[in-house]
């Protein structure tokens, strides 16, 4: 068995995997939107911290979640995850 699929049939709660999505492809813009407008940025650099909110953060991923002794393979399916949703996610968000 492949350990992307042993990791999603772990024993982990459902909404696990909603929850990171949600956050990576969710709150992360709106807390750059927060910022953006708490700080006064100008237009151009809001829609930046925007938009760089609203990437898939995969780079740095598993290395994170090595060093807290984290389930790799989930990471790796969630960040696979959120970069296809990106696809949809990130013009929607740049409305």
């Amino acid at each position: 068995m492949s350990p992307l699929v042993a990791a999603w049939r772990r024993e982990i709660p459902a909404w696990t995997p909603a929850a990171a999505l949600a956050g990576q492809l969710v709150a992360s813009p709106l807390v750059a939107l927060a910022v953006g407008r708490l700080f006064g940025l100008t237009p151009g650099i809001a829609l930046g911290l925007v938009l760089t909110a609203a990437m898939p953060g995969g780079a740095t991923a598993k290395a994170f979640v090595t060093l807290a002794r984290g389930s790799a393979p989930l990471a790796i399916s969630l960040t696979l995850a959120s970069t296809l949703a990106a696809v949809v996610t990130v013009p929607l968000t740049l409305r």
